[in-house]
């Protein structure tokens, strides 16, 4: 745990990740009480192992049950690019790496969307109620909250931004929410905006979620950091209510695999569709 705290220091720039074989003959160690069958263990490490050989230690343990292996093993090598490193350099970085270890591909794992996790703004009608559709046959208890199919009132711009970081310090690499037409700001009554996100994955490396995993709630996604701004030519007759504006996602969290090149085949795969409601308190 100190290791991957230490990964998500603001020293570190990014994370790269090497997945190699490396030749082994040693024991491993399994805990007891996640493998309480050490038979069926050694069955499945050797019907998942064909190339290795695998022997019994001389010595055993009250924690862990002990198996020796003779053959490939994976290794993970982690590589630390620190802030003072350039980032038009992580790319040659990259394929020296891929050159030298034989490695390929060099996975980003900080950050971790590689710039092909994204938000896209949906507004079919049609697309949106495919969606919710299918979440609640995946998601019992989905049933029962889904959020009626409310006309969007703002659209989604997505922040301009590279690989690394930003591409310029505007909105300091945030989406920008606008509305599609003017509309009265009422000062005197809370205001309500609405509007559907599509979430994209354009990673060949990374998934999100478990394939036919059926409704799984293991990946939570939020709304956070929410601000707004008044139109500069009202900054000085009005001013912006103490309270913050509150938004909720629904749902929120992903019930299933959400697409990428290698999934679209599931049968399980549909785009996943949120609604995202906000409101704005009054001002007095």
């Amino acid at each position: 745990m100190n290791f991957y705290q230490l990964l998500e220091s603001k020293e570190v720039k990014a994370v790269l990740l090497c997945h190699l074989k490396t030749r082994f003959n040693g024991p491993l160690y399994f805990y007891k009480q996640r493998f309480p069958d050490r038979s069926q263990l050694a069955v499945n490490l050797r019907q998942e192992n064909t190339e290795c050989t695998w022997t019994e230690p001389t010595g055993q343990s009250e924690l862990y049950h002990v198996l020796n292996m003779n053959g490939q093993r994976a290794l993970a090598l982690y590589v630390i690019v620190r802030t003072s490193f350039s980032s038009d350099n992580i790319p040659l970085l990259v394929a020296r790496l891929e050159e030298v270890l034989g490695a390929k591909p060099i996975l980003v794992v900080k950050p971790v969307d590689q710039g092909k996790l994204s938000l896209e703004g949906v507004t079919s009608k049609n697309e949106v109620k495919g969606s919710f559709e299918a979440m609640t046959k995946m998601c019992e208890e989905y049933k029962k909250g889904g959020p009626p199919l409310q006309a969007p009132n703002l659209q989604l711009f997505p922040p301009a931004s590279t690989i690394f970081g930003p591409a310029s310090a505007s909105d300091e690499n945030r989406y920008v929410l606008k509305p599609f037409h003017y509309e009265a700001y009422r000062v005197d009554e809370e205001m309500h905006f609405d509007l559907y996100v599509r979430l994209v994955n354009r990673s060949d490396s990374i998934m999100l979620g478990k394939d036919g995993g059926g409704c799984s709630k293991k990946v939570a996604i939020k709304l956070s950091d929410l601000d707004y701004s008044l139109p500069a030519q009202f900054s000085e007759c009005l001013l912006k209510p103490g309270k913050e504006a509150v938004g909720a996602i629904v749902p929120g969290f992903i019930p299933n695999v959400v697409a990428n090149s290698r999934v679209k085949a599931s049968k399980n795969y549909f785009p996943f569709i949120a609604h995202v409601g906000i409101r704005i308190p009054p001002s007095h």
